[in-house]
């Protein structure tokens, strides 16, 4: 692959987009050829049409039929006229075709008379027009005025005479002359006093006492010269004829339109014309595909007209039709059909051929070696030494692939597609393109293939020109062309290392600014983005003074950042490490962003950065919250932004930093009942606690407001909440004492009635007097008055409020109108729901827990109270009663509901979280071995930590406790008992227990299944050091307690073990001959035979002879005899021979 340049800088030029005169090709000659015959030969052919797309070499095609009909213009016995419809699309089609026509036979010496043609083309389209204008002057008003005022000069002159002056100016002056001589100066100027009022009237005196310095401008020339509106264009002069009214009539004389019939006739002429000048007349109407449709099918009418319905004429005359060529896009007309035809257009286009033409030729597209070789030689004429072998190559292969995407098709459609549309114009268009791009470009700076690629792929560039450099060339890679930056450059005119901030600068502005994730990561991704991304985010806007930056701007950068498939690279991170470090000091945003938490998270810079993050956090949630609207939506927008920054802390490893809230009324409330209740302390308040509690109270007078003080009052009671302006504390005493008057002054109907009576809860373990308000509104009787009104009305949430409040004095009280309790349970079954509820509102812990503690207190209510119970244990997976309460109280629960619920209890509270820890801290006793023995028949406990539990508690009993379990089989033993039947399995307790299990093998008291089952707790050398030393006292006394049941109790793992095996004298002795006398004892010796009957046969003969001996005399017993026998073939005991003789 070459470069641009090889040595001097190469000389561009042009193709003319014009017909070629050689044929490149090959096949247009051919056409040409069949044409120029066909119009000789065949006089019934009367129209031609050549029928190819555009650019298919259709005009080269006419360009030839010329030359071969018509070698030289103007001469030979064929004259063919091209007429463009294109140029002439927007004139009058029969007189601009008429016109055209006669210009071009003018150019034949002897065809026409131009003088002739002149006048009968003014006949066709002459016309005449006259106009008449009538002028009438009317006076203006103040013309009338001055008018009238002249009407006065006659009579002052009248009394000017000379008698008036003696007797004004005489010896003897009269009086009355100097009033008439007065008059007669006035009536005499009057007309000059008109005008002068009128002047005076038109200064701009209102202007003058708006300006600043009125005086002053009065004394500028402006004041004197410039009327006031609206007389500014009027003169004093003018007076008389400030307007007039002109009326114009126009008479147009038109001749009648000329019609088909009369442009047919001036048609003949020529042909006629023609014909004396012994010519033949060939009309090309070219570019008729070009036009619009209305304009195609308009001018296709005209040539109708002309040619075609023309023959009676033309035998009449002896004249010879022209023959008409038509070079035409069948796709075209089938445009033309589809706007009035849009179903059958493909079909009716066909028709239209059919009938419009006599005959039609097809203009073939150029196979794919004829315009490679075309494009070769178009671009060496063109781009001169830039076009090299190895380039146009290139460019070659750019053309085809670009032209070889046609949607829906496979690769061959496609490429078949893209060779049939390389046409000779788009050729040259093509390379006219390049060679602009090098005009351009001259100095080297882009390579030549890279202005091929923008000139085959410019309409998708200048669409989207980011999206197409994604696009991959691996060819134009491997040689080493920076294409991508390239192509920008071209597309954005300007230098190539300027080319990607070009493309991306603006476009990721406007994403940032806009928060655009799409857009940005549609852009990020882009080659050459990095930089152009790191120095655009890096650079954020400043404020008006040039000093802040814009928070915003770096807050949607790291967001975008953070969410886009480059956040793992590391200039991403870098980037946005340095975003980080640049927020803090960012004007903060100016309104609220729902997308806080996640630009927290984004922005939350490493541990190591200091609290600054933290603290500008801090402020941004006050401000923004201040100025934005408090709704439920931005309520709960801010407890999300409030967690992240909670999360933002902890991931720094440092403290969560104090929110100051500015809102105050219910904004205030909505904010801190949205919070969870673990964020509220690290909330601070620019109010006091006095402002605060006047809220609650003005609140609760309010009928929109009052339902949610309730929660309101819960949230800020609690021991960990927001804290107030100057630390202080709210009178809660003053909060309940209200709410107790509205319980007292108000029904149940009363909007405040239900919040004040759950405000009296909620605040009876907060407010030191809170206990003594509800006593105070028992003792009034308001209580039980409520009571009643909400049992007549079945409120059974008002009448669970109600009992609720009620228990908490710890005193009896009856059912309201002396109802029993279970008759009130019956009719309202909810009740007891409606009761626990309340409670586990009120009390700090274990609701139902603390009603059973003081269930003695009320026996009135003992039904009320088991029914709360059974429900919150049935219905509620005992929420109602803490864990740690059913753990040590699950005994007195068990007493009350009974096993089967006492474990659906305990089996909720298993799935709590901290249940194990409250588990580990229960003391080993009854009931805790109650608690454990239902965990283990549960499936829903998490058996891996129970049986962690039991080892561990286990393992806890000391030598001590294990003498007294094992002594007296106290818990721990059971516990141990209990986890192996549970699990199946030990664990190695060691001495301790070894120790304790020792003490009765030598009394051989208490040695039985339990004794045994401890045994597995040992190691296997202690369990079999443990066993031999009891089967050494088993083999060492004469008489042995309960001997039969330490062997069933010990089984076949006690011999084993105790290696009973090893003795078989004693054992024999002391086990097997003193079992043999009881029927329990046999039945052992037979279960165990498989085991004594090899040690029997180890036995010294003395024993086994005894042995022997008792078995015979126990034999002859009578009815011993077959299960004697029998024994003694299992244990291998011969019988005693009998003595001969």
């Amino acid at each position: 692959m070459t470069d641009n340049s090889e040595g001097a800088r190469p000389r561009i030029s042009f193709l003319a987009d014009q017909p070629a005169e050689a044929d490149a090709f090959g096949s247009h000659s051919r056409v040409a050829g069949a044409v120029s015959r066909v119009i000789r030969e065949a006089d019934n052919i009367n129209v031609v049409g050549l029928l190819g797309g555009w650019g298919t070499g259709k005009s080269t095609v006419v360009h030839a039929i010329r030359e071969e009909l018509e070698p030289s213009a103007g001469e030979g016995p064929i004259h063919v006229f091209t007429y463009d419809a294109w140029l002439h699309q927007n004139d009058p089609p029969r007189r601009a075709f008429l016109e055209e026509l006669i210009a071009d036979l003018e150019t034949i010496p002897g065809v026409i008379d131009r003088d002739h043609w002149n006048v009968r083309l003014a006949e066709l389209a002459g016309r005449s027009e006259e106009t008449v204008t009538d002028t009438t002057r009317h006076l203006s008003p103040t013309g009338k005025w001055l008018f009238s005022s002249l009407a006065l000069v006659p009579v002052g002159l009248a009394l000017l005479d000379f008698d008036l002056v003696d007797k004004v100016f005489g010896t003897k002056p009269e009086a009355m002359a100097w009033k008439v001589l007065l008059l007669a100066i006035l009536c005499v100027a009057a007309p000059m006093f008109v005008a002068i009022a009128f002047y005076i009237c038109w200064r701009p005196w209102r202007y003058s006492l708006k300006v600043r310095d009125g005086r002053r401008f009065l004394r500028h020339k402006l004041f004197w010269t410039r009327h006031r509106s609206p007389h500014r264009k009027e003169s004093i002069l003018s007076l008389f004829t400030n307007h007039s009214v002109e009326n114009a009539v126009n008479v147009t004389k038109i001749s009648p339109d000329p019609t088909a019939i009369e442009f047919r006739e001036a048609f003949n002429e020529l042909l006629a014309a023609c014909k004396s000048a012994e010519r033949r007349l060939v009309v090309v109407v070219d570019n008729l595909d070009r036009l619009g449709e209305d304009d195609a099918i308009l001018l296709w009418g005209t040539i109708r007209s002309l040619f075609l319905g023309n023959n009676a004429a033309f035998k009449a005359d002896g004249l010879r039709a022209p023959t008409v060529v038509v070079p035409i896009d069948s796709a075209a007309i089938e445009r033309m059909i589809a706007k009035s035809h849009e179903k059958e257009a493909g079909e009716l286009a066909d028709a239209f051929i059919d009938k419009t033409f006599d005959i039609t030729f097809q203009v073939s597209e150029p196979v794919r070696s004829d315009w490679r070789e075309f494009l070769a030689a178009r671009m060496r004429e063109a781009l001169d030494t830039l076009a090299s072998d190895p380039n146009i190559y290139w460019t070659t292969k750019i053309l085809e692939r670009a032209n070889a995407a046609k949607p829906d098709g496979d690769d061959v459609a496609a490429r078949g597609w893209a060779w049939r549309r390389m046409t000779p114009r788009k050729l040259v268009k093509y390379v006219n393109m390049v060679a602009a791009i090098a005009v351009q470009w001259p100095g080297g700076e882009i390579h030549l293939l890279s202005m091929s690629l923008f000139a085959a792929h410019r309409d998708d560039i200048a669409h989207d020109p980011v999206a197409f450099i994604k696009l991959e060339f691996p060819d134009l890679d491997a040689h080493g062309v920076d294409w991508q930056r390239q192509l920008l450059a071209i597309h954005y005119g300007v230098e190539p290392g300027k080319a990607f901030q070009a493309a991306l600068g603006e476009p990721l502005v406007a994403a940032i600014h806009a928060l655009d994730q799409e857009e940005f990561d549609r852009l990020v991704t882009s080659p050459g983005a990095p930089a152009v991304a790191e120095e655009l985010m890096l650079a954020p806007p400043r404020d008006v003074g040039g000093e802040a930056l814009d928070g915003a701007y770096i807050a949607n950068a790291a967001l975008l950042l953070s969410r886009s498939p480059v956040a793992d690279q590391y200039w991403a991170a870098d980037t946005l490490g340095q975003l980080q470090m640049m927020w803090p000091e960012a004007r903060p945003v100016a309104q609220w962003r729902s997308d806080f938490p996640d630009v927290f998270a984004a922005l939350t810079p490493q541990a190591a950065s200091g609290n600054a993050f933290l603290a500008s956090a801090a402020a941004q949630l006050y401000d923004a919250i201040g100025a934005s609207p408090v709704h439920s939506e931005r309520a709960r927008e801010f407890s999300e932004a409030m967690q992240a920054l909670a999360r933002a802390a902890e991931a720094q490893g440092r403290p969560m930093p104090e929110v100051a809230l500015p809102t105050e009324g219910n904004e205030f409330f909505q904010l801190i009942m949205a919070l969870p209740a673990a964020l509220r302390p690290h909330i601070r308040s620019d109010f006091g606690a006095a402002s605060i509690a006047e809220w609650i109270t003005k609140a609760l007078q309010s009928e929109h407001l009052a339902d949610d003080v309730p929660l309101v009052v819960k949230a800020l009671s609690a021991p960990e909440t927001i804290r107030m302006n100057a630390n202080g504390k709210i009178d809660w005493d003053g909060v309940a004492d209200f709410a107790c008057g509205i319980v007292e002054q108000n029904s149940l109907e009363h909007f405040s009635s239900m919040a004040a009576i759950e405000i009296l809860g909620s605040l009876f373990a907060v407010a030191p007097g809170g206990a003594g308000f509800i006593q105070r509104a028992f003792d009034g009787g308001n209580l039980a008055r409520l009571l009643a009104e909400a049992k007549a009305q079945a409120a059974v949430p008002a009448m669970g409020q109600l009992l609720a409040l009620m228990l908490l004095r710890e005193q009896d009280f009856g059912a309201p109108d002396g109802e029993a309790w279970d008759d009130i349970i019956a009719r309202h079954p909810g009740l007891p729901q409606e009761l626990g509820e309340p409670l586990a509102r009120y009390l700090p812990a274990s609701p139902l827990g603390w009603l059973l503690d003081a269930r003695e207190s009320f026996p009135s209510l003992e039904r009320l109270v088991d029914a709360a119970v059974r429900f919150d244990i049935e219905q509620r997976a005992s929420q109602g009663f803490d864990t740690d309460w059913l753990l040590l109280r699950a005994d007195a629960l068990e007493a009350l509901v009974g096993t089967e619920m006492l474990a659906r209890s305990i089996g909720d509270a298993a799935g709590r979280p901290g249940f194990w820890q409250e588990f580990g801290k229960l003391d080993l006793g009854s009931t805790y071995l109650l608690v454990v023995s239902i965990l283990a028949r549960s499936d829903a406990v998490d058996r891996v930590r129970l049986k962690a539990a039991l080892e561990a508690q286990l393992m806890a009993v000391d030598a001590h406790g294990w003498t007294a379990a094992v002594r007296d089989r106290g818990p721990a033993a059971r516990l141990a008992v209990l986890f192996r039947s549970s699990f199946g399995e030990a664990i190695e307790i060691g001495e301790p227990l070894h120790e304790a299990l020792a003490e009765p093998v030598v009394a051989l008291a208490g040695i039985d299944a339990e004794w045994f089952a401890l045994g597995e707790f040992l190691t296997p050398a202690q369990r079999s050091m443990l066993l031999r030393r009891l089967r050494d006292r088993l083999l060492s006394v004469d008489e042995a307690d309960g001997l039969l049941g330490i062997l069933s109790a010990g089984g076949q793992a006690m011999l084993d073990l105790g290696a009973f095996g090893e003795e078989a004298d004693r054992l024999v002795r002391y086990v097997v001959m003193r079992l043999l006398p009881s029927a329990e004892g046999r039945a052992w010796l037979v279960t165990r035979s498989a085991f004594l009957a090899p040690v029997i046969a180890k036995a010294p003969a003395p024993t086994r002879a005894a042995l022997a001996e008792q078995l015979d005399a126990d034999a002859k017993v009578d009815g011993m005899s077959k299960e004697i026998d029998a024994l003694r073939t299992q244990l291998g005991v011969a019988k005693t021979p009998r003595p001969r003789g």
